[in-house]
């Protein structure tokens, strides 16, 4: 994530969690997940080593250690998976993410447990499963107050569903003790997968993943014949025969070429791609202003490659990972904030030549129509909700995080709903006028192969590289800032 790997150039915070001495008398009134691993082993990883030609930092050797995880609230229990025994009862903890997992202070975690079971307790068989992510409290954000946004996470799930996605992930913050340390807020996540309330596919169906780190993937990968050369698709969600049929690989792999050769085409598109969810993706990255473009993070999936019409068609989703959401990407080089930028997907994916067909543009023309009487007073709404759940207990948690994360959790709540609206009405209007401007591009841009001598270049950490000819640079994306402050990014394959 751009935005992450941006964070690391910032003083780091030698941030250490601390054995507390004594717990408060009352916890903040969220919930309390209380992990015990099996010999107070902790969670370990290292960082790959990006082969020559591919892109990103990620994380390696992170395997699970085993224990018993307890959620209270108050005097109420509200789960406890029990003494780890495999298959029976406990559950695993392991780090996760890319360059979070790399990087930051206060690690993000995968969750296993044993036993399905709903962590947000709304009831109901169909939202339990043994998948959950702790993810970390603060995001590194240089457009927003303190450099730093919690709430993004929850804002950007919460806009997508109110687009009209069929599954977003759901979340709850809580505070964590793991080994009778505690590690600060984090926010407790659904993970994407295969799931009755997840993504409900068959079993023929498929959930797959655009993805610049298939290279640390266990070889669950394969190419199509239109993808960039520094993606794969990945298959750790959910492939028939768990991945482990060749068959079934292929098969999908036939799938997708299909599909790639009918975007290509300008065949009718329709007859195989989903409108309704490629077009809500689309436009909730367009909302949110997003960033970070690269790949990574695009699920597609198929319900059933041999199902109806309405299940065999290629659907994309949930959105995820939105950390850079309303961060200009450029301001770390000065430029001015401007909402108009066009942010959202570049030439990494079927963006540019789904624009070019005519059905697919009237197709987001009328979905956007829909949805923009309504969508600002939706997520007025959801702000206004998360303020009256969240304003006092997080403030008090804060206090805790701060404990460990003295330079972490700076911002209120209520601040963050008033900046996280305030972004969000001027983008909106940033949009209706690319849509009124007969959608030029409709704020998606494309990452340009071509190139003219740039003012000034710059690789992502910031670093000026513009005497380095290009051809010598390594492989990766640059930004380009021309003499009128236009800035582009480019691609060096």
């Amino acid at each position: 994530m751009l935005a992450v790997l941006i964070a690391t150039l910032m003083p780091a915070q030698q941030a250490i969690a601390q054995t507390v001495s004594h717990w408060p008398e009352h916890w903040p009134n969220i919930p309390l997940v209380t992990i015990t691993t099996v010999g107070g082993e902790m969670p370990t990883f290292e960082r790959a080593q990006t082969p020559e030609g591919c892109m990103g930092t990620t994380i390696t050797n992170n395997n699970y250690v085993a224990g018993r995880m307890v959620m209270t609230l108050k005097s109420d229990t509200l789960y406890d998976s029990k003494d780890f025994v495999a298959d029976h009862s406990g559950m695993r903890l392991k780090i996760r993410g890319n360059s979070s997992g790399a990087f930051l202070d206060q690690k993000p975690y995968k969750l296993k447990l044993s036993k399905k079971a709903d962590l947000l307790c709304r009831g109901g068989k169909a939202y339990r499963n043994k998948n959950w992510a702790l993810m970390s409290y603060s995001i590194y954000n240089p457009s927003m107050p303190n450099h730093e946004t919690n709430l993004i996470t929850l804002f950007a799930h919460a806009l997508a569903r109110n687009v009209g996605m069929p599954w977003q992930p759901e979340g709850r913050f809580v505070n964590v003790v793991i080994n009778d340390q505690y590690r600060g807020i984090y926010l407790l996540l659904e993970t994407v997968d295969k799931g009755e309330s997840r993504i409900n596919v068959a079993e023929d169906g498929f959930i797959i993943e655009n993805d610049p780190f298939w290279w640390n993937e266990d070889g669950k990968y394969f190419r199509t014949n239109h993808q960039m050369a520094h993606l794969a698709y990945t298959y750790n969600k959910y492939m028939p025969g768990d991945g482990l049929r060749q068959t079934a690989v292929d098969s999908v792999r036939d799938y997708m070429n299909r599909v790639e050769d009918a975007i290509w085409s300008k065949e009718e598109l329709s007859e195989y791609i989903d409108f309704y969810t490629f077009t809500r993706w689309i436009i909730s990255h367009d909302l949110l202003a997003v960033g970070d473009a690269l790949g990574s993070n695009t699920y597609l999936y198929c319900e059933s490659q041999g199902g109806d019409s309405s299940q065999n068609k290629l659907k994309m989703g949930p959105i995820w990972d939105l950390d850079s959401s309303y961060n200009i990407p450029f301001n770390i080089w000065g430029l001015k904030h401007t909402y108009y930028s066009a942010y959202y997907p570049q030439t990494e994916f079927y963006y540019p030549k789904l624009f070019e067909n005519s059905q697919f543009v009237e197709a987001y023309k009328e979905v956007y129509a829909q949805i923009r009487p309504h969508i600002v007073d939706q997520m007025q709404q959801f702000c206004d909700s998360i303020t009256e759940l969240y304003s006092q207990t997080l403030e008090e948690s804060a206090a805790l995080h701060r404990t460990i994360y003295p330079y972490e959790a700076q911002n209120t709540i209520p601040e963050q709903t008033a900046d996280l609206m305030d972004k969000f009405r001027r983008r909106i209007v940033a949009v209706d006028s690319l849509i009124a401007a007969d959608m030029p591009s409709t704020g998606i841009s494309s990452t340009t192969l071509t190139r003219s001598l740039p003012t000034t270049r710059y690789d992502l950490s910031g670093r000026n590289v513009s005497t380095t000819p290009f051809d010598q640079l390594p492989a990766g994306v640059y930004i380009e800032i021309s003499s009128d402050g236009n800035a582009r990014k480019v691609m060096k394959r």
